[in-house]
């Protein structure tokens, strides 16, 4: 069966709606959904409407599914601290790096660790200014991750896939 996937980029939820039968979903910011269905091996065509008011998938297989994956804390976390704060990474010693490239393998990572690496990462380390930055990026760790610090190892940085089984700890 043919799976669609639906990526919700916007700041809010947005509705799915599956047609004929007027189910629906909640996409969550960040989230994805998948719609699984053989309307293409049952009709010779399906029809998906995209507007500001959702997403309208019109499959007539009475089987159809619908799994929504939501983000993970730290896939919000990320998200927040590029768009609102502006550190999505930069150029460090003329790599591309990213705060997930900094990240230990063991231990403890505190809201204090991850500001500074965060910093790292954007290659302004040693900009006077970033000092100010820290309390803003400590602050956003815990109202993402709920707690001022969490074990290095295993961090969820992306969720699973549409349909896909949940990985166990420690998979790739």
């Amino acid at each position: 069966m043919r799976i669609s996937v639906f990526a919700n980029g916007h700041s809010k939820p947005i509705k799915l709606t599956i047609y004929p039968t007027g189910a629906e979903w909640e996409i969550p910011h960040l989230g994805e959904a998948g719609v699984r269905c053989s309307c293409a091996e049952t009709s010779d065509r399906s029809h998906v409407s995209v507007d500001e008011h959702g997403i309208v998938f019109w499959c007539e297989d009475p089987a159809v599914e619908v799994d929504v994956v939501s983000p993970t804390p730290l896939q919000m976390l990320l998200w927040d601290i590029c768009v609102n704060g502006g550190w999505c990474g930069g150029l460090v010693d003329g790599k591309m790096t990213h705060v997930y490239d900094l990240w230990p393998d063991t231990g403890i990572v505190s809201a204090h660790d991850f500001a500074l690496m965060v910093v790292k990462a954007d290659g302004d380390e040693k900009w006077e200014g970033a000092a100010r930055h820290i309390p803003w990026l400590e602050d956003t760790f815990e109202k993402h991750l709920g707690a001022s610090s969490i074990s290095a190892s295993n961090p969820q940085w992306t969720a699973r896939r549409p349909f896909d089984q949940p990985k166990p700890i420690g998979a790739s």
